[in-house]
Protein backbone atom coordinates (compact mmCIF):
# COMPACT_ATOMS: atom_id res chain seq x y z
CA UNK A 1 0.00 0.00 0.00
CA UNK A 2 2.94 2.80 0.42
CA UNK A 3 4.46 1.66 -2.50
CA UNK A 4 1.08 2.45 -4.72
CA UNK A 5 0.54 5.68 -2.29
CA UNK A 6 3.88 6.89 -3.02
CA UNK A 7 3.60 5.89 -7.13
CA UNK A 8 -0.23 7.51 -7.21
CA UNK A 9 1.28 10.87 -5.42
CA UNK A 10 4.02 11.24 -8.39
CA UNK A 11 1.88 10.80 -11.27
CA UNK A 12 -0.15 13.36 -9.75
CA UNK A 13 2.46 15.33 -9.46
CA UNK A 14 3.82 15.19 -12.47
CA UNK A 15 0.39 15.29 -13.72
CA UNK A 16 -0.17 18.72 -12.24
CA UNK A 17 3.28 19.81 -13.00
CA UNK A 18 2.30 19.25 -17.26
CA UNK A 19 -1.26 20.97 -17.07
CA UNK A 20 1.12 23.92 -15.38
CA UNK A 21 3.17 23.83 -18.13
CA UNK A 22 0.28 23.25 -21.01
CA UNK A 23 -1.53 26.68 -19.42
CA UNK A 24 2.12 28.76 -19.57
CA UNK A 25 2.25 27.56 -23.03
CA UNK A 26 -1.45 28.35 -24.22
CA UNK A 27 -0.64 32.16 -22.14
CA UNK A 28 2.48 32.69 -24.09
CA UNK A 29 0.85 31.64 -27.51
CA UNK A 30 -1.92 33.74 -26.96
CA UNK A 31 0.10 36.84 -25.63
CA UNK A 32 2.14 35.73 -29.26
CA UNK A 33 -1.34 36.25 -31.12
CA UNK A 34 -2.24 39.69 -29.40
CA UNK A 35 1.13 40.49 -30.50
CA UNK A 36 0.91 39.46 -34.02
CA UNK A 37 -2.43 41.06 -34.41
CA UNK A 38 -1.00 44.66 -33.42
CA UNK A 39 1.74 43.95 -35.37
CA UNK A 40 -0.62 43.64 -38.33
CA UNK A 41 -2.36 46.82 -36.81
CA UNK A 42 0.73 49.04 -37.21
CA UNK A 43 1.71 47.53 -40.36
CA UNK A 44 -1.74 48.89 -41.73
CA UNK A 45 -1.24 52.22 -40.22
CA UNK A 46 2.34 52.53 -41.57
CA UNK A 47 0.88 53.23 -44.75
CA UNK A 48 -0.76 56.25 -43.29
CA UNK A 49 1.87 57.84 -41.15
CA UNK A 50 2.00 61.17 -43.40
CA UNK A 51 -1.07 61.94 -42.32
CA UNK A 52 -0.47 63.08 -38.93
CA UNK A 53 1.15 63.23 -35.67
CA UNK A 54 -2.34 61.28 -34.39
CA UNK A 55 -1.29 57.89 -36.77
CA UNK A 56 2.73 58.13 -35.27
CA UNK A 57 1.50 58.26 -32.12
CA UNK A 58 -0.87 55.42 -32.42
CA UNK A 59 2.28 53.29 -34.26
CA UNK A 60 4.44 53.93 -31.01
CA UNK A 61 0.92 52.66 -28.43
CA UNK A 62 0.72 49.88 -30.33
CA UNK A 63 4.99 49.36 -30.21
CA UNK A 64 4.74 49.76 -26.46
CA UNK A 65 1.30 47.27 -26.00
CA UNK A 66 3.56 44.45 -27.55
CA UNK A 67 6.37 45.17 -24.84
CA UNK A 68 4.40 45.42 -22.18
CA UNK A 69 2.12 42.12 -23.20
CA UNK A 70 5.45 40.29 -23.98
CA UNK A 71 6.44 40.62 -20.17
CA UNK A 72 2.93 40.39 -19.09
CA UNK A 73 3.21 40.98 -15.54
CA UNK A 74 0.08 42.20 -13.59
CA UNK A 75 1.85 45.91 -14.00
CA UNK A 76 2.60 46.03 -17.27
CA UNK A 77 -0.96 44.40 -18.16
CA UNK A 78 -2.60 47.45 -16.14
CA UNK A 79 -0.40 49.92 -18.53
CA UNK A 80 -1.30 47.91 -21.38
CA UNK A 81 -5.52 48.11 -20.73
CA UNK A 82 -4.69 52.33 -20.18
CA UNK A 83 -2.98 52.60 -23.62
CA UNK A 84 -5.44 50.47 -25.37
CA UNK A 85 -8.51 52.09 -24.08
CA UNK A 86 -6.58 55.99 -24.98
CA UNK A 87 -6.13 54.26 -28.28
CA UNK A 88 -9.84 52.89 -28.47
CA UNK A 89 -10.68 56.68 -27.12
CA UNK A 90 -9.11 58.84 -30.31
CA UNK A 91 -9.78 55.99 -32.62
CA UNK A 92 -13.66 56.32 -31.90
CA UNK A 93 -14.42 59.41 -34.60
CA UNK A 94 -12.72 57.39 -37.07
CA UNK A 95 -14.16 53.65 -36.69
CA UNK A 96 -16.50 53.49 -39.67
CA UNK A 97 -12.86 54.70 -41.59
CA UNK A 98 -10.89 51.57 -40.67
CA UNK A 99 -12.96 48.48 -39.49
CA UNK A 100 -10.31 46.13 -39.25
CA UNK A 101 -8.27 48.27 -37.48
CA UNK A 102 -11.47 49.08 -34.62
CA UNK A 103 -11.94 45.50 -34.57
CA UNK A 104 -7.99 44.46 -34.00
CA UNK A 105 -8.41 46.57 -30.79
CA UNK A 106 -11.42 45.80 -29.98
CA UNK A 107 -10.14 42.63 -29.15
CA UNK A 108 -7.19 43.49 -27.65
CA UNK A 109 -8.78 45.43 -25.30
CA UNK A 110 -11.21 42.44 -24.74
CA UNK A 111 -8.18 40.56 -24.07
CA UNK A 112 -6.27 42.66 -21.38
CA UNK A 113 -10.32 43.10 -19.73
CA UNK A 114 -10.04 39.10 -19.31
CA UNK A 115 -6.66 39.25 -18.09
CA UNK A 116 -6.88 42.20 -15.74
CA UNK A 117 -10.43 41.50 -14.57
CA UNK A 118 -11.25 44.89 -15.42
Amino acid sequence: MGSNGTLSQVKENHILEMESSLEQSCSILENQEIIDKLQSAKSFLEGYRGYGQMVDDAINAMSRLQELIGEPTSENLDEAMDIANSITQQLSPYRYMVPSLASTLDEVTGWLKEKTGS
